[in-house]
């Protein structure tokens, strides 16, 4: 499986210069002719690349429009080779983009699946203050160019008032973040300037969340089991019947919410959005007409909002006093003939024609959730087609829940099936194992690893199958001593299957209709849910987010390759390579975390701030000089004279270099302060400078042997300086006077 996130390698790149993959026109796109950029030595259009191709960097940008930058960039050399590019006008970096979503066009002339897509956003990005002065008919250059050398795609000619119509129309949309640097995005293990398209482009797998509306009060709930029940009201009475029982589930963020709110459902969508949850499947209660729980969905489909995709699952067995669908004391009857099936694909077909709603190939997906109780699904299955058909739909896809021992779905005329555990798994009762087991309790306990090991090792149907996957499972809160409990199912477990299923829907399904189904998204009642808790907090999500993207750990990868019947083929290259990123991200930890602490564990660079200047400066004179450079401050870096924010309860973590004089030789114990002087107020604030560190090139560039150790880091607690604006000084004592030189960058500590 291929990620979407992009570690910085550290091999030497080759001296090829990229080339255009194209001559399609693009408006905007104005490439100079290969003469005048070969005489630059910044880029060169050599030719479009071809099968024949077997070395060299190769990129185009393809359009600048209102939205952002669309480009791609492949290293032939090493094709797994991350390649980060900086976005450039003129000649300053405005922000950065990751050569990493799937192009299918490049992938068949390379002639395996690579990911060397570009897009990034206007609102991922910020102009230069350098900028300001143009005038709205100047044009400026555009180009991307490959971090750390000279080599750029084909810049783009672009005038500068559209794009500065772009970039403020990004910053006032929805009030959108803050574009981030480059030096944040570069450093960034989660490639956020990417995210917002990622998902849709990168990812052929979606994952869809199953959807329970039972949390809001409803006048039948009342009627049968008292006033005000809602699904938390069996999620708070339940109880742990052996040691270590993990009840109640207590949810966390969200709280024990009601859904007839819509800012409820807006957070929920939110949430499952920023952790790759494509859409919600919402189970969809119906009977002869007669709808139930359908507030929730109803307002979605009537407000528009929350803008998510979704689907529905027809939970079509009887409605019983014992939440199992059986016989016994049933509440609503499910009654299923010709003319019932019919009035239902007639109350949904609105949902069907929602621009939200889940669709594979143009055909909205509908799931059925019992199959078996329909007397002949084949007839029905084409008279849904029919009667869709005649209202603008030409097509429904049908998929059929592999549900108490059902499955192969086309002998009843539907399209595809879809796994849904906890059905149909395959596991050995663990009760005898369980240490303090209430006497009471008449359940049946299993092992939730053997059931992730079982899975991993089934083969694929020759049938459509849609993977299921399910966070964990413990339904005593519904059933009491009766439920039954998937013990050893964590949020690692849990990633594990899912990422199996992930690979399988990308060995197996077509393109358009790879899926996976997660149970749930909020079954509290059922122990299976992928919203917060107080025990896991977002770890479940978390874990959802790292498997669809590839970014699992190193154990966690090696127990699931461990776990598979076999490794090859597609398989095989996606474990290997989310393997090497995780490997590599764990490498760069470590070499950052041994660059910035001592032989005790203690921060190298540690200082603290003190109040006024220090002692030994008494009766001496203060002259301003010498020259600095700051690189980074924080998370902040290329400085142009902007304020720097910062939280009075973070640390100071600069990184620049500073000379005072060029007659004085600098060393490694040279007395150095780092001084914060209150803009408004007559108040400093000082902290030494623990160590100063080589910098040639600061030498090399001066021709002066005496500034080598001009290189100053720093980590300084600021939590004693006072809310207010600051300059930033490197001061430094030579003799009988003290030099400040200033960073030319005001701090606002808050």
């Amino acid at each position: 499986m291929k990620k979407t996130e992009s570690s910085v390698s550290s091999k030497k790149r080759p001296s090829s210069k990229f080339v255009s993959a194209t001559t399609d026109s693009h408006e905007d796109l104005n490439p100079p002719d290969s003469t005048a950029a070969e005489k630059s030595n910044e880029y060169r259009i050599v030719r479009a690349i071809t099968k024949e191709d077997k070395e060299g960097i190769f990129g185009f940008i393809d359009s600048v429009d209102e939205q952002g930058i669309r480009a791609w960039a492949i290293n032939l050399d090493d094709i797994s080779e991350p390649i980060t590019l900086n976005i450039q006008l003129n000649d300053l970096v405005i922000g950065c983009a990751f050569a990493n979503l799937h192009r299918a066009d490049i992938s068949e002339i390379v002639g395996q699946k690579v990911y060397c897509g570009v897009q990034v956003l206007w609102k991922r990005m910020s102009i230069p203050q350098e900028h300001e002065h143009l005038q709205d008919h100047a044009e400026v250059k555009l180009h991307l160019v490959l971090d750390g050398s000279n080599l750029a795609l084909a810049p783009v000619m672009i005038s500068f008032d559209k794009l500065s119509s772009w970039f403020r129309a990004s910053v006032v949309k929805k009030n959108e973040k803050k574009s981030i640097s480059p030096t944040q995005c570069k450093s960034s293990f989660d490639v956020s300037c990417n995210t917002d398209l990622a998902q849709d482009l990168n990812n052929d797998v979606k994952l869809i969340a199953y959807y329970l509306p039972q949390f809001h009060p409803i006048i039948e709930n009342d009627e049968w089991w008292g006033a005000g029940f809602t699904e938390w009201t069996n999620v708070t009475r339940a109880i742990p019947y052996f040691k270590d029982h993990y009840q109640p589930h207590i949810p966390s963020e969200l709280g024990y919410y009601d859904l007839r709110l819509p800012e409820v459902r807006e957070a929920q969508a939110k949430l499952a959005k920023e952790h790759g949850i494509y859409g919600f499947c919402y189970y969809y209660y119906w009977f002869e007409g007669r709808r139930l729980l359908e507030r929730p969905l109803q307002e979605v489909f009537d407000s528009g909002k929350p803008d998510f995709p979704f689907c529905i699952c027809w939970a079509n067995e009887n409605w019983s006093r014992r939440w199992d669908g059986s016989e016994n004391e049933i509440l609503v009857q499910q009654v299923h003939n010709e003319q019932t099936d019919e009035e239902f694909i007639r109350d949904v077909i609105p949902l069907f024609k929602d621009p939200r709603y889940i669709r594979l190939n143009g055909a909205p997906i509908l799931i059925i959730y019992r199959l078996s109780l329909m007397p002949n699904p084949a007839k029905t299955a084409e008279i849904w087609r029919e009667i869709c058909a005649a209202n603008g739909i030409p097509k429904i896809h049908l998929c059929m829940a592999e549900t108490f021992n059902l499955t192969e779905p086309r002998q009843y005329g539907f399209n595809s099936s879809v796994q849904f555990p906890p059905h149909n798994l395959v596991a050995g009762l663990e009760n005898d194992k369980i240490d303090g087991l209430a006497e009471s309790y008449t359940g049946n306990i299993y092992d939730f690893e053997n059931v992730v090991e079982e899975q991993l090792g089934r083969g694929i149907p020759l049938y459509q199958q849609f993977p299921g996957v399910m966070t964990a499972w413990d339904n005593t809160a519904r059933k009491k001593k009766a439920g039954n409990v998937f013990i050893n199912a964590t949020p690692d477990s849990y990633e594990t299957w899912l990422r199996g299923a992930i690979d399988r829907a990308r060995q197996s399904l077509p393109k358009g209709e790879q899926l996976v189904f997660i149970n749930a998204w909020n079954e509290w009642a059922e122990g299976t849910h992928l919203e917060p808790d107080q025990k896991n907090g977002r770890a479940y999500l978390e874990s959802t987010r790292r498997a669809l993207k590839g970014t699992s750990n190193w154990h966690l990868l090696l127990n699931y390759a461990d776990q598979l019947s076999e490794l090859t083929g597609e398989t095989k290259k996606n474990f290997i390579a989310d393997l090497r990123f995780s490997l590599e991200r764990l490498t760069k930890v470590n070499q950052h975390l041994l660059g910035v602490m001592g032989n005790y564990g203690i921060p190298k660079f540690w200082t603290n701030m003190k109040k006024g200047l220090p002692y030994a400066w008494n009766g001496l004179r203060f002259y301003e000089g010498g020259a600095s450079d700051l690189f980074n401050l924080n998370h902040y870096s290329k400085f142009h004279g902007q304020k720097v924010v910062v939280d009075s309860l973070q640390k100071l973590m600069l990184d620049g270099w500073a000379y005072h004089s060029p007659q004085q030789k600098l060393a490694a114990d040279t007395p150095t302060y780092i001084v914060l002087q209150n803009i408004a107020l007559d108040e400093s604030y000082f902290a030494p400078i623990v160590h100063r560190y080589e910098r040639a090139d600061v030498a090399e560039y001066n021709q002066n042997p005496n500034m080598l150790f001009s290189g100053i880091k720093a980590m300084v607690d600021i939590s004693s300086v006072p809310p207010g604006t600051y300059e930033l000084i490197v001061a430094c004592q030579i003799e009988k006077r003290v030099v400040m030189t200033p960073f030319k960058v005001e701090i606002e500590i808050v």
